[in-house]
């Protein structure tokens, strides 16, 4: 069911995920990241009304999980929201699309009080690196939008702590199980792997994920995501990884998604 050459969105990426690591203010930087991080989950709260199978709040969930996000900061962003008692009541959920140099395609999914300075702020952002906003559809009429979940042989002990490989059991049990609850796609076995990401219709997500824990299987992460068609060969790395960048840093920004295809560091 996989289908070959497709890649997760751009925050996965091996050579580029780890720029910021090499940058300064390193602490503030992470205090800016949790903010955001805190802000997104109450919003996706408050439009799930607290409800945790909504794909929208795992989505948000998952990614603030994988951020590290304070247990304690992601719960009061939980119960903020379901309470109706979130600080960005007015938040509209928005989506842009744009291009950049050598027609990589970019999706991006964002928060905002104020769609015009949101609007501005990521066409200045596309501008800068060689690129530009599109209009609606101009990018995502070639992709999909998919319940993708990362799925694990079982539950880690700890922080940290390295997932068990997935045997072959596990695996058939798995495909199986997505497989009748709708999944989509689930990618091939890997020998020694310790993960592997299925992925469906939104709708199906968390029908697909309870599937999942029933044949005692975990999800270690539910995310909604965009998958493009096809991936693009990137030429200018750093026009390119500069402008995703800080179209993830920017803090009314939720996720950014391309079909970059970077060279090997």
């Amino acid at each position: 069911m996989r289908r070959a050459g497709q890649r997760r969105h751009f925050a996965g990426h091996s050579k580029w995920a780890n720029i910021r690591k090499k940058k300064g203010g390193l602490d503030a930087a992470r205090g800016d990241l949790f903010a955001k991080l805190s802000r997104n989950v109450e919003v996706a709260s408050r439009v799930a009304k607290g409800d945790r199978s909504s794909i929208g709040l795992a989505s948000a969930i998952s990614r603030a999980k994988d951020q590290r996000l304070p247990k304690k900061t992601l719960e009061a962003a939980i119960a903020r929201g379901a309470e109706g008692k979130a600080a960005g009541a007015d938040v509209e959920q928005l989506t842009y699309e744009g291009t950049l140099p050598g027609g990589v395609g970019v999706v991006v999914d964002a928060l905002t009080d104020n769609k015009n300075r949101t609007a501005n702020d990521v066409r200045s952002i596309f501008k800068k690196h060689g690129g530009a906003l599109g209009a609606r559809n101009s990018v995502a009429w070639a992709w999909a939008r998919v319940g993708e979940l990362r799925v694990e042989a079982a539950a880690r002990d700890g922080d940290g702590a390295p997932a068990a490989a997935l045997d072959a059991a596990a695996y058939e049990a798995l495909f199986d199980a997505a497989l009748e609850a709708g999944a989509d796609d689930v990618d091939d076995f890997s020998p020694g792997g310790a993960e592997v990401l299925v992925r469906s219709d939104p709708a199906s997500a968390a029908a697909v994920r309870d599937a999942l824990a029933a044949a005692g299987l975990h999800v270690a992460a539910t995310e909604l995501v965009w998958r493009p068609a096809t991936d693009v060969d990137v030429g200018d790395a750093d026009a390119v990884g500069g402008a995703l960048l800080a179209l993830e840093d920017h803090p009314d920004v939720a996720a950014v998604f391309s079909n970059a295809k970077f060279p090997d560091a």
